[in-house]
Formats: structure tokens, sequence, C-alpha cells
């Protein structure tokens, strides 16, 4: 059996742990008093890792869910048109 599969936390190669890590550092958006990430960026980058890195991989994907909204919430109500990625 695989010992990454049996641990219930993320990978530091996970795709969502570094894109929740990412946002730790800066959100692209406006920071908004609902943020979840908030408390977290005033830690410090190496707390923050290692607070990421604690997540399971469904604390990771409802973080990055949340962040999808509120940035696409910042989209909706400004005049900036995005520049969608081609598939």
């Amino acid at each position: 059996m695989d010992s990454c599969k049996s641990d219930p936390h993320a990978s530091s190669d996970s795709p969502r742990f570094n894109l929740v890590f990412g946002l730790l550092c800066k959100c692209p958006g406006t920071l908004q008093p609902d943020c979840i990430l908030s408390k977290q960026r005033q830690r410090g980058l190496r707390e923050g890792y290692e607070w990421a890195r604690s997540l399971s991989e469904a604390e990771l994907d409802r973080i990055y869910r949340h962040h999808r909204r509120c940035l696409a919430r910042q989209l909706a109500h400004s005049k900036v048109i995005p520049i969608s990625r081609p598939k």
C-alpha cells in the first residue's frame, strides 16, 4: 500500500496545496473581511506552510473553492474584463 495515499494530510506537491500556499503569500484579488486565510497570512510564511501542510485535501479544496467564489464575486462587481484561459 502506498503510504502517501493513507496520509490524511496534504503533500507539499499536491496541486491544491500549492494553490492554497500561493494564496497565503498573496491574494490576487482585493482582501475581503470574510477571507478564511487572513489570520494565517499574519503568521508568516513558515508557519503558514506548516499550517497548510496539516490540512487534508478536502480542507484545501474547501479553501480553494471559497477563494474562487470570492474572486468571481469581485470580478462580477468590477469593470475588469477577465482573460479566459484557452481550452
